[in-house]
């Protein structure tokens, strides 16, 4: 058994003990590589456009930090909101990876060139996600803005490549996040998956996310209104064409995967789903709770300002890695109390909201009544983050490039002084 492999059963054996303070380390770990990203899809933040948003790489100086975290994870999946390849540290967290691990990344494909792809096909990579969210030029072209066919070129010589060496990995993942727009080229989005050689489809629901909160992009005289096109108000639609990729991806021996953490059909006045029939037959539906949740048990996700979350869905931060170590944040108080809430099946401020089929969109009893002493921290955190992001492009203006060079390293020293000063666990 592998060092991974114990630690694997070390965090299910501690979360079924309802242990709160742990001896395992994390069994996932996400490392947002880069917030960055080279085109705008419609239903993405960077689509929305806004001149005051901040996006960069995960800092080159932090990357030695999370190799005590990497070390025993089963799963590594160095990706975020941006392209992991922009960063060009991207590759230097690649290399800390191991062959007893599942090392994952999420990528649009426009920069996996043929020396990208010799790269690639040179580490331990496991997985290759290609989110495409279209079977036509026509539909990519509205919901992602580039180039389809220097994606699919991409996609065939990656699967050229694998063949010619004889691997079977990376495995080629290809993703749809479904929505109004493309729901009726699902079926068409296997039949392409086949046609390439890929070795899976993966369909997404797009967040639920507050009606209130608007959400609408121009692109070329089409009007995208996130709201609009959620599937949840085209029902009938939307079970009827993920049905028929089933049937699709069955008769063509394709493998379709389905969101695990969202409603992935849903309900039908005029043709009820089976969870209502079982209801209406008296047995019992199922049911999903915050004590069912086990990501404080396995999952850490660092992004790229250094903020750690419970998973992907989580809407508080747990610490910083500019101020402690990552296994430091992992024990730290904030996650034990998170762990303490779920094992009572309570919402713990750092997930309230959450759109995740735990929570399903509900608030924190206590996140509207009380400033804890992390919420204290994470707005003292984030006042100190954006002093320093000031005082960076100040320097750098004054001073020229190559004398902020000699000074950046004095920089990362104070800003994390400051920042573990006030988040002791």
């Amino acid at each position: 058994m592998t060092e991974q492999e114990k630690n694997h059963a070390l965090c299910d054996e501690e979360w079924q003990k309802r242990v709160t303070t742990v001896s395992s380390t994390p069994r996932i770990v996400t490392i947002e590589t880069t917030s960055v990203c080279n085109i705008k899809c419609v239903m993405c933040p960077h689509g929305l456009d806004d001149k005051n948003a901040i996006y960069e790489h995960f800092p080159e100086h932090l990357v030695p930090k999370l190799k005590e975290v990497i070390r025993n994870a089963s799963i590594v999946q160095l990706h975020g909101l941006g392209e992991p390849m922009m960063n060009p540290a991207f590759w230097d967290m690649l290399k800390m990876t191991h062959k007893n691990q599942h090392v994952a990344i999420n990528t649009n494909g426009i920069l996996l060139n043929k020396k990208n792809v010799g790269r690639m096909l040179a580490t331990w990579l496991g997985e290759i996600n290609f989110s495409l969210d279209a079977a036509t030029h026509k539909t990519y072209q509205k919901i992602r803005g580039a180039d389809f066919n220097l994606v699919i070129d991409n996609l065939r010589y990656l699967i050229a490549e694998r063949k010619r060496l004889k691997r079977d990995r990376p495995y080629i993942f290809m993703n749809m996040t479904l929505m109004r727009e493309n729901i009726e080229e699902a079926v068409k989005f296997v039949e392409l998956c086949h046609e390439l050689g890929a070795d899976q489809v993966h369909f997404w629901q797009m967040n639920q996310i507050d009606e209130e909160k608007p959400w609408q992009v121009e692109r070329d005289g089409w009007s995208f209104d996130y709201h609009q096109q959620l599937l949840s108000k085209h029902p009938k639609l939307s079970n009827e064409m993920i049905r028929k990729a089933e049937e699709r991806a069955k008769e063509l021996g394709v493998h379709l995967a389905l969101d695990w953490a969202k409603k992935v059909f849903f309900d039908e006045d005029d043709h009820p789903e089976p969870e209502q029939k079982k209801v209406a037959e008296g047995e019992k539906p199922e049911i999903f709770s915050p004590k069912q949740c086990n990501a404080p048990w396995n999952w850490m996700l660092i992004k790229t300002d250094g903020y750690v979350v419970p998973c992907c869905f989580g809407t508080g931060t747990l610490g910083n890695i500019n101020s402690l170590n990552p296994l430091e944040i992992w024990n730290g108080r904030v996650t034990r109390e998170l762990r303490g809430y779920l094992l009572n099946d309570r919402i713990h401020p750092t997930c309230s909201s959450g759109v995740c089929k735990f929570i399903s969109g509900q608030k924190s009893e206590e996140v509207e009544n009380r400033w804890s002493a992390h919420n204290i921290s994470k707005n003292m955190q984030g006042m100190v983050w954006e002093t320093f992001v000031v005082l960076k492009t100040m320097a750098k203006k004054l001073v020229g490039e190559n004398f902020w060079q000699i000074a950046k390293p004095q920089y990362f020293k104070l800003r994390s002084k400051v920042l573990r000063f006030i988040n002791k666990p």
